[in-house]
Order: structure tokens, then sequence, then C-alpha cells
């Protein structure tokens, strides 16, 4: 009786040891989850808040591809441009394309010499399509004509950029693109009268410049930051007058810049302008120290100031930079954190299941769904005393 208890008792230990062995061998650590933090080496429980919190976005961990992202353009839900510093570059601009929604990058473009600014939206490069789009050139010194910068167009996602055809060297200030047409607004053109602003339209299917429209002066006609060009042709800059009774005002034309109308607004600065609709518009600022956001329902013939609320009213925070997927459902990225509303900017909410994390969204952000949005942003490892670039896909269960 003895002896047949041992046997069952070794043969009990060798098949739960072989129990064992299995489970670790069918349940290992995923490569590409790095936020799986389950020590293998201690029993203890050591799934910590972080993990929990994150459950409502992936992080695309980008630091070895970029050194960081200066914005975020996205046509779709599945393709998308960062533009971004690359890695142990000095100065070089990289263009990175995905399309499989941010899940993955390639660097299409090693030198992108596209014209920057501080603004997170980086208006100076768009794309109206999977593979077709436009740049305004950095700025560079011509002899014989000063600094001044080209416009150009690709049709190969960014890979390779070609000049538009007749088109004079200057100071471009803002660009906008639907699908059949461009526009370009600068000012300083060679070939034209000194100071004078110039509107040139461009055919998406040609790239040939169809019409050239002669502005008021610089001084009078300053384009700010942005500029939207609806589907049917209007057009809504901010713009700066000098001498003109307010700091900025919201220019419109229907007519491709042939005739213009003007309505002051009440901000001193602008950060973001963002047409979800044709008829709806948003203009986001800050004017004595507070953040300024304007609406337009009528295709910008009228604008009307909104005061903030809801979690946003607690600090007025600065949002610089916005993204509405319709006219009533938006984000705001304030800092580091995001905001969103879901009644056309009249209240916003915190969307703690990102801003309480570590992460944090720095370079603009692309609402593509009702639950789902993008942004580039960075993450600090006090233990490790390492910044991590990254790319964030949020979406709500």
């Amino acid at each position: 009786m003895k002896k047949s208890s041992i046997v069952l008792i070794v043969l009990f230990l060798i098949f739960g040891l072989a129990i064992g062995s299995s489970s670790c061998t069918d349940e290992p650590i995923d490569p590409d989850n790095p936020t799986d933090t389950t020590d293998t080496t201690d029993t203890t429980d050591t799934t910590d808040t972080t993990d929990i919190i994150e459950a409502c976005f992936n992080v695309i961990d980008l630091t070895n591809t970029i050194d960081y992202a200066r914005s975020i353009h996205f046509v779709n839900s599945q393709e998308g441009w960062l533009l971004a510093k690359g890695v142990g570059q000095s100065s070089d601009k990289v263009l990175l394309n995905t399309e499989d929604g941010g899940l993955t990058w390639a660097v299409i473009n090693t030198d992108f010499n596209v014209q920057t600014w501080s603004s997170t939206s980086e208006p100076y490069y768009k794309f109206h399509n999977s593979t077709n789009g436009y740049m305004i050139e950095k700025a560079a010194w011509i002899s014989g004509m000063g600094n001044a910068s080209k416009i150009k167009y690709t049709t190969d996602k960014g890979q390779t950029w070609s000049e538009i055809n007749n088109a004079s060297f200057g100071t471009w200030d803002v660009l906008a693109v639907n699908s059949t047409d461009a526009v370009f607004i600068g000012h300083d053109i060679y070939g034209h009268s000194s100071g004078v602003s110039i509107l040139y339209r461009v055919s998406n299917t040609t790239h040939e410049i169809t019409e050239v429209i002669d502005l008021p002066v610089h001084l009078q006609f300053n384009p700010e930051v942005d500029m939207n060009l609806s589907e049917d042709g209007v057009i809504n800059v901010p713009i700066k007058m000098l001498g003109g009774d307010a700091d900025i005002y919201m220019a419109r034309s229907a007519d491709f810049g042939q005739s213009w109308t003007y309505t002051a607004i009440g901000t001193t600065y602008i950060y973001d302008v963002n047409f979800p609709t044709d008829n709806t518009g948003y203009v986001v600022g800050v004017t004595n120290n507070t953040c300024y956001l304007s609406k337009t329902t009528d295709g910008g013939l009228t604008w009307t100031d909104i005061a903030l609320s809801g979690d946003v009213s607690e600090f007025d925070p600065w949002f610089n930079c916005i993204s509405f997927f319709d006219a009533q459902n938006g984000l705001g990225v304030h800092a580091y954190d995001v905001y969103k509303t879901t009644d056309g900017a009249e209240t916003w909410t915190k969307v703690s299941c990102f801003n309480d994390s570590d992460h944090k969204a720095t370079r603009g952000i692309a609402y593509i769904g009702l639950n789902k949005w993008y942004a580039p942003g960075n993450r600090y490892d006090p233990d490790e005393d390492k910044t991590y670039t990254e790319f964030y896909i949020y979406e709500e269960q």
C-alpha cells in the first residue's frame, strides 16, 4: 500500500510540473505590447494603474525613428502623415506616412524642406487625398531676389516634390486645398508690385495656375496661421490689418479671392482654424491671457464668440490646437492634455483616461471617428531618465 502511494505521489508531482511548464510557454510576453508589466519571477500582481488607464489607447513607440513630431495630418482613418525631426539630425525635417491608422510608420522623405512654424497645426503642407498634396517650401536666399520660397506639389505621398509652373518666388503665407483646387496667398511676390499680396488658384488635376488675383497690400491683408477652402470654393482666412479697429479679422471670399468681406473677431492671436463642414468652422486663439474661441455656422458670414465652460472653465486653458469630427464633436489640446466637446464647443470635458496617464499629446491631434483620435506625443521615464517619442491611438470602448 505504501509503495503504490509513493508511486501515485511521484506521478502527481511530474504531472503538475508538466502543466506548469506548458502554461509558461503558452503565454509569452508580447513584444508588441510594451505596457505588459507582468513579472514572471514574482507571483505578486504587478498590474499598476497605468495599465488600467491605458486600456483606452494604444501606444506606438517611434523613439528609434524620430526625435519628436512637429505635426499630424490625416486624410481618412487609415492614411496620414507626421512631420518630424529625424533621429540624430540637428535641423533636417522628415516626413512619415502610415497606411494602417498609425500602427506602422514609414519614413518616406528624409529631407522634407517645408516651411515650419511654432503652431501645432503646421499649415505649410496639406494633402487632398492619399497621394496628392502641396507644400510651401522653406524660405531661402535667392541671388538677386532675396529671401524667398517656392510652392510645390507631390503625386507620390510626399516622396518627391515638383515646382508649380510659372509660380513667382516670394514669401508665401498660407495654403488651403479642397478636392479640386489649391489656393496660395503670399506677399512681396517678385514680378508684382512691391508690398502687394497675391492669390494663386491651382488645379489639382494639372497642377497649373488657373487664376492670379491681386489682393490689398500686405499690411492691409496679412494672413495669420492657416486658411480654409470649402468644397464650394469659399475661402476663410484670419488676417491682420494695419490701423484696423480690431487685431484680427476673418476675411471671406466666395469667388476665389476676387472679392472679400471682413468680420472683426475679439482675439489678439490665432492658434488654429478648423472647418469640419463647409458651413461650420472654429477659430481658437488667446486674448487677455485667456482662451478665445469663435464659431461660424454660415460658412464664415458671421462669427460668434463662445464662452468656455465645463472642465475647461476651471482654468481657462489655451487650446493650442483643435480638431472637429463634425459640427458638434471636437477635441482641443491644452499643453499636453486633451478635452472633448459634443455640443459644438459649448462645454468641454477632460479625456481623463488619457490625461491621467504619463503620456502627453504634444503636437496636434486628428479626430478621425466619433470615438477615435490620433495624436503624436511623448513620455518621460524618470527611472531611465529617457524621453520616449510616441504615437497614440485612442478609441473609446
